[in-house]
């Protein structure tokens, strides 16, 4: 993907500044809380190259959805007689960000080992960095911990990659799941590319930066202010302060015996900031902590989170004159305030400095079987998007984490294609599933957080429950000038495809922005007032669905898979067997294709699967339907069926044997054979639904 660079700074896209980006400049701005609340001067643009399928063109078209995000790369090339597949490349001055990639089955097969990664920088032969990727990314290789580290059947590289002229990443095997963050600068920006010989100068440097990232407590402020009590409904804490400067901690201290006994109040307890007046920060309190169900421990760069109440921010809130930093009582309970502190720091206001907004979306609850792009926040006006905490609750245990992150920046959602198309919501976080979650896959690093898993064992059938995930941006945060919208996909992956697998979403959005920025996310004190989803309420409203449904364990509806043709003479519609036998049909109804000719065919794709299954077709036989004969990516399958039947219109379940995925999919072929004997001019099919029984 090639970045296509775009500011407006001061009317021209040339920037000619004495600063001069190198590995140690950025290494410092890594761990810069005063960098990260300035727009970024020499500006940049965020850019992102990932393995998204090619096949999702443009938003509301068909593909939008497509899965199977691990097939996606730009072009492959021959170099010194061996192919190499090129993955990110951009044209001038930039650096890489954040590398991410699973480690498990490269390609989805057996191969653990996974490829080597080839970093070439400003058009040279010989890659500034090549060695294996899964070791790179691990913190294994030359980059050490916490700059590259494994999470869950992931890992993450933070480590800066400056380039003065150009980049381009390979792989020396075939893409698999991959996404690259990284900066495009404007012409003239002073960059010393990276070398080897660089990143073993940086060693100490490495290790103060180190140090930062894992402190708990800010260093540098000269001001503390604290109160305490107990909050009736309704009521408010609050600390204020009228110097000029920035706010650098918050520290909030609960009763976590309080806490066991009405875990409401972390929905219901609400954080609260205005800053010059201007209120920018109204988020409930556990979901600004990643707690909204209960107290989760974690830490990261800029929140930390303690089993005894404890929850710490180290985010920087800069403002001109005055700050009211205040915890608002939503409940009808009386909550216990043991401590609620802030610390301030100098800080020079000018006209690059920004309010730091924190805004919440409450929660969502969608069905399964539907596939939409869920929004976190549209943001209108000037600022940076530096982090979100995502709370998902599952009420099956098919997967749900497949859906992709789309962020649109300034002119991208006009251009219906976002700036960064991911490739899985796990992925996003730094993560990756491949197999069902558990408690064991929790895990805090300075930018990323898997706070907490619904599954309390690992299983094969994946993850019910409440889950909470959190990302913090700092060298890979987005800026904006006019716009920016975040969407995810809520989609349901392969194993919650029906109207009662049940999937709920709630979000936290932090930005810093210019005075004037506008989103969204209004403070919502009703909603906040009521509990979190919980996961029997959501039980009960899925049995009640499900009831009204009439639907087969483990079945696919067949309309729900991407669909191909041979021609545009087929046609397809959904129609109702209600009137026949609806305990026969998947939620009583079937898909009917009908075709012109003999060879015609339509296919139906199964993603994201990389286990060899068992596979199961039913179709429905009635007087009109002709022949068929159906393939199994690619392979003939059996012998023709008859979907012909004279006397009734009746089911009828094919086995397809068991299959290896290729690319990790499924393609299900039906090619008409022949008419039906009814009707010599018709080619007509009834095709209900799939099983797919991974075989261990």
């Amino acid at each position: 993907m090639k970045g296509i660079v775009s500011f407006f700074l001061i009317g021209c896209i040339t920037v000619v500044n004495a600063q001069t980006i190198t590995l140690a400049s950025l290494l410092e701005e890594m761990s810069s809380r005063e960098t990260l609340a300035k727009f970024p001067y020499p500006a940049y643009e965020s850019l992102q190259a990932s393995s998204y399928n090619r096949e999702s063109t443009q938003r509301d078209a068909p593909g939008w959805f497509a899965d199977s995000d691990g097939i996606g790369f730009i072009r492959e090339e021959t170099k010194n007689g061996a192919t190499e597949w090129v993955v990110m490349e951009h044209d001038g001055p930039g650096a890489i960000t954040k590398m991410w990639a699973p480690y498990f089955h490269w390609g989805g097969l057996d191969d653990l080992e996974g490829p080597d990664i080839n970093i070439y920088l400003d058009g040279a032969d010989k890659p500034a960095i090549s060695e294996n990727f899964f070791r790179f990314i691990m913190g294994r290789g030359s980059v050490p911990p916490p700059f590259a580290e494994k999470t869950a059947r992931a890992g993450n590289s933070y480590l800066p990659i400056p380039f003065a002229k150009s980049c381009k990443v390979t792989f020396n095997r075939k893409s698999f799941y991959h996404i690259i963050n990284y900066r495009g600068y404007p012409k003239g920006t002073k960059i010393v590319s990276f070398a080897q010989q660089q990143l073993l100068d940086a060693m100490p440097l490495l290790e103060q930066t180190t140090t930062l990232l894992k402190k708990v407590y800010p260093t540098g402020y000269t001001n503390q202010q604290e109160t305490n009590g107990e909050l009736l409904p309704g009521k408010a804490l609050a600390l204020s302060t009228n110097k000029d400067g920035a706010i650098n901690s918050i520290e909030i201290l609960l009763d976590p015996q309080q806490l066991k006994q009405h875990p409401e109040l972390l929905r219901s307890v609400v954080l609260e900031a205005s800053f010059d007046g201007n209120q920018t920060i109204w988020t409930p309190l556990g979901d600004f902590f990643g707690s909204a169900n209960a107290l989760n421990p974690f830490q990261t760069v800029t929140r930390t989170v303690r089993s005894n109440g404890q929850m710490i921010c180290t985010w920087l809130m800069p403002f001109r004159s005055n700050a009211t930093i205040q915890i608002k009582n939503l409940s009808k309970t009386q909550v216990t305030i043991k401590r609620l502190a802030i610390t301030t720091t100098p800080h020079q206001w000018d006209d690059r400095s920004m309010y730091f907004h924190a805004s919440w979306r409450s929660d969502e609850v969608l069905p399964g079987h539907i596939f939409k792009d869920w929004n976190f926040i549209d943001i209108k006006g000037k600022g940076v998007f530096v982090g979100d905490t995502w709370t998902v609750v599952s009420t099956d245990n098919g997967w749900w984490g497949e859906g992709d992150e789309k962020i649109y920046v300034d002119d991208a959602w006009d251009k219906k294609f976002p700036t960064h198309f991911g490739t899985g919501s796990e992925d996003y976080y730094g993560w990756a599933g491949g197999e069902g979650p558990s408690k064991d896959d929790r895990f805090s690093t300075p930018f990323l957080a898997n706070i907490e898993i619904g599954a309390s064992v690992r299983s094969r059938q994946g993850v019910r429950g409440i889950n909470v995930l959190t990302r913090i941006r700092f060298l890979d945060a987005i800026p904006f000038h006019k716009r920016l919208v975040f969407d995810m996909e809520a989609s349901p992956g392969t194993g919650a495809r029906n109207p009662w697998d049940l999937i709920g979403y709630s979000a936290v959005s932090c930005w810093y922005a210019l005075p004037g920025a506008e989103d969204n996310r209004p403070p919502l004190p009703e909603q906040a007032a009521k509990p979190i989803m919980v996961l029997h309420e959501l039980d009960s409203v899925a049995a009640l669905i499900k009831h009204k449904e009439t639907a087969i364990q483990g079945a696919i509806d067949v309309q729900q898979l991407k669909q191909s043709f041979s021609s545009t003479t087929i046609s397809t519609y959904v129609e109702t067997v209600s009137t026949y036998k609806p305990a026969g049909w998947n939620h009583a109804d079937h898909h009917i294709v009908i075709g012109n000719k003999a060879g015609d065919w339509i296919s139906y794709t199964l993603t994201e699967q990389f286990k060899k299954s068992a596979l199961a077709l039913q179709f429905t036989k009635e007087a009109s339907y002709g022949t068929v004969q159906v393939f199994v990516n690619g392979k003939q399958q059996g012998s023709l069926v008859n979907l012909a039947d004279t006397k009734s219109t009746q089911p009828y379940i094919v086995a397809l044997g068991t299959h290896t995925p290729v690319n990790n999919q499924f393609v299900i072929k039906i090619q008409f054979s022949d008419s039906g004997k009814k009707n010599k001019n018709t080619f007509k099919a009834g095709v209900d639904y799939v099983k797919v029984i991974t075989v261990e």
